[in-house]
């Protein structure tokens, strides 16, 4: 009997992603489509977890079969993600969560745990105090909980300071979940460090390799940059930054847009880092002055 079941289980599969198929050649990759195949994945699970079947390999049979792109599928729905400004507004939830927050312990992890969405590997980020977590979830934005965590893979231990908790208070609430802009690992490297980092995401990656080609140049220079709503300019001063220092500091005489003939004999520093790690603070302490806009995150 529970044979039988489990082929009834394979025939309405196929059945499933054959409408699936249908809707896909009707209307092409899009809205409709992403949300089709949603349904019918949910579906899918369902009947598989009353079966005795191994979801994975006879979705995935049945996807190959019926020949569905699941690689359209994911960058059509990135590209909605795309569309949108590239901040972590709204963020309704933040105080809710900053006091869900005051439950850490001061000692923190930055962990990870292996995900597959149809065929397609990547990592899920989040940072834990081994009781407590914070992460960034594709559908629900910022989440804090106290589920337990199983098989995450610790990459770095760290302390939360004054400025890690600044940070927090930055990102709590925030819910545009980008897998390509704004990821997972992008928010606990920045409430680890103050960098937006998603190695991931960095150059000749497989996650990379899957959207890169269907994304316009403006859309990739987004790629590992700092969202807008967690960067704050500060304007230049003549004024100096510690009274205290004196003349002990290099002066500052000019500012340049290009580099010309009569530079060749000066000293060139080239100072390199994502954005908010501090390049511009250093520069300015060098002068004792704040002579470039210093971008806080």
């Amino acid at each position: 009997m529970k044979d039988e079941y489990d082929m009834i289980v394979i025939i309405i599969g196929g059945v499933l992603i054959g409408i699936t198929y249908i809707v896909l050649r009707k209307f092409g990759i899009g809205p409709v489509t992403i949300m089709c195949f949603s349904c019918v994945k949910m579906v899918w699970n369902w009947l598989v977890a009353t079966s005795r079947l191994d979801a994975k390999l006879v979705w995935n049979w049945l996807v190959a079969k019926l020949s569905v792109d699941t690689a359209s599928l994911l960058v059509e729905k990135e590209k909605v993600n795309w569309s949108k400004k590239h901040d972590l507004l709204p963020k309704a939830k933040r105080d809710f969560q900053l006091e869900q927050f005051k439950n850490f312990r001061k000692q923190l992890r930055m962990c990870y745990y292996d995900v597959e969405i149809d065929g397609h590997k990547f990592q899920q980020h989040f940072v834990t105090d081994g009781t407590w977590q914070i992460e960034f979830d594709d559908g629900k934005g910022v989440i804090i909980h106290n589920s337990p965590m199983f098989d995450e893979v610790t990459t770095d231990e760290f302390v939360l300071t004054p400025e890690v908790m600044s940070r927090v208070h930055k990102i709590c609430g925030g819910n545009n979940y980008s897998l390509v802009l704004r990821n997972s690992e992008h928010l606990c490297r920045y409430i680890r460090s103050g960098a937006w980092i998603s190695f991931q995401m960095a150059r000749n990656t497989p996650l990379r390799a899957i959207f890169e080609n269907h994304m316009s140049a403006d859309q990739m220079k987004l790629i590992n940059t700092m969202p807008n709503d967690l960067i704050f300019e500060e304007e230049p001063s003549d004024e100096p930054i510690y009274n205290e220092v004196g003349d002990y500091h290099i002066q500052f005489c000019q500012s340049k847009e290009i580099l010309t003939d009569a530079d060749n004999d000066a000293f060139n520093i080239l100072f390199l880092g994502p954005t908010g790690s501090g390049k511009s603070t250093l520069i300015n302490h060098l002068y004792n002055q704040d002579v470039v806009k210093a971008v806080h995150c």
